[in-house]
């Protein structure tokens, strides 16, 4: 029985192709991420400010 369900999970993932896609994709998030970040920080830096005055 139990080489029955190894052979079912070899039929379904033959050369263990998921497990290799695993860390480009979560690299792949990680640079995204990064990007978004920066991109945060830029739009903070050129947001324009309101001008302050200071009335006495």
């Amino acid at each position: 029985m139990a080489s029955g369900r190894v052979g079912a999970q070899q039929r379904a993932d033959p050369d263990g192709q998921a497990l290799r896609v695993v860390p480009f994709v979560v690299v792949a998030l990680i640079v995204a991420h990064l990007l978004a970040f920066a991109y945060w920080i830029y739009r903070v830096a050129v947001e324009k400010q309101p001008q302050r005055r200071k009335i006495h």
